[in-house]
């Protein structure tokens, strides 16, 4: 039973995939003949699993043949007595081998890179048949698909960056991610939702710009508004976006009426960022002349980390209020990006010299306007 559970690589039941994929086929490597182990007698090879952590004996067991028949009884039918902490490290250790899948150290197994689209949250919702998934269970109770954005998945973000460093191309994992722009009717304004991702020095970015639109007669009431909550980040979530602005000492809004039609595009506050994640924002005004309206842009941009190795916490500094991962175990320190340093990397351009609008389509913008003029 531990070991149907520990080598689910063997076993997979959810994401089994084409055995080919799998290179099976590949010639195994005669590296014990050339090896000095291979001259070491059976005595002092067991005597190396002492100073072996347990995820490392059970690989050194599986590394070749002879270790398999020496040493399986001491290592691979214990293995049920592995910690998941073990567990999760020693399906780390395998995943070196398997380029077409990625570790999940919340089912304990592997899901396979071609069977993305399935941990997609719209997909998870259409599959009533057998139990959800443990990672499925993670992104639901740390909400991602809201912290984020509506398609996250942690699950495909760890699929995404191996297929990266691997170099291979990752258009159509970034393309599952990736949702379209959604334009809503509020009552007195409209609101728009533009989200995007993208991979820049190896670690995965995310950019969303929500635009709010409200006439000029009822733009006193939007920027009032009392039951609009915005959340920037876990960290920073306001009760109204009067409440944001008061916090991030950007001036009274009133004062902005007799600012925006003469100067249509105002930017004295430039980027605010968090100081327990690797967030960073900035809030932007707009009057519209032909609709005689006032915009709003409020853009985030998110540094979510590499998915590659177990002390790069920028994923979990995001998702987590005390900013230190699951458990005590994960505490760290925080070392937080240099200002505006997110938001070049993903605009490439300097912070100072990127425009809010410049992401904003003819069609968007239409959108927009639309909505806003059919309350």
């Amino acid at each position: 039973m531990g070991l149907f559970s520990i080598f689910g690589v063997f076993f997979l039941s959810y994401d089994y995939t084409d055995p080919v994929k799998l290179n099976h086929a590949l010639p195994r490597p005669t590296a014990l003949e050339v090896s000095s182990l291979g001259r070491l007698p059976p005595e002092l090879i067991s005597a190396i699993l002492r100073y072996l952590d347990p995820e490392e004996a059970i690989s050194f067991t599986l590394s070749c043949r002879p270790f398999y028949f020496m040493l399986r009884q001491r290592t691979l039918f214990r293995s049920h007595k592995l910690s998941s902490r073990n567990r999760g490290k020693f399906l780390t250790l395998l995943e070196k081998d398997l380029p077409n899948h990625v570790a999940c150290t919340y089912c304990y197994k592997f899901h396979a890179i071609a069977t993305a689209s399935r941990h997609l949250p719209s997909n998870r919702q259409r599959k009533s048949q057998g139990p959800s998934l443990p990672c499925w269970q993670f992104d639901e109770s740390t909400r991602i698909d809201t912290l984020i954005c509506c398609q996250a998945s942690s699950t495909i973000f760890s699929m995404l960056m191996k297929t990266h460093r691997q170099g291979h191309d990752t258009s159509y994992l970034l393309g599952l991610l990736r949702s379209p722009v959604i334009t809503i009717e509020r009552k007195r304004y409209a609101e728009q939702i533009d989200a995007s991702f993208r991979i820049v020095n190896n670690s995965l970015l995310f950019r969303e710009q929500r635009r709010f639109i409200a006439s000029w007669d009822h733009s006193i009431w939007f920027f009032d508004l009392k039951d609009k909550a915005l959340s920037i980040c876990p960290h920073q979530v306001y009760p109204s976006f009067q409440g944001l602005c008061q916090r991030n000492n950007i001036h009274d809004m009133r004062t902005t009426y007799s600012f925006v039609p003469n100067n249509q595009k105002l930017r004295p506050w430039g980027i605010i960022p968090c100081q327990r994640c690797h967030t960073e924002f900035r809030v932007d005004f707009d009057y519209w002349s032909d609709r005689r309206a006032v915009a709003v842009y409020i853009t985030r941009w998110v540094d979510l980390g590499g998915f590659d190795v177990s002390n790069d916490h920028r994923f979990k500094d995001y998702l987590y209020m005390d900013g230190q991962g699951i458990n005590s175990g994960d505490r760290h320190s925080i070392n937080l990006s240099e200002k505006g340093s997110i938001c070049e990397a993903f605009e490439n351009v300097p912070y100072e010299e990127w425009d809010f609008d410049s992401i904003v389509t003819d069609l968007d913008r239409k959108k927009l306007m639309l909505a806003s003029w059919s309350r």
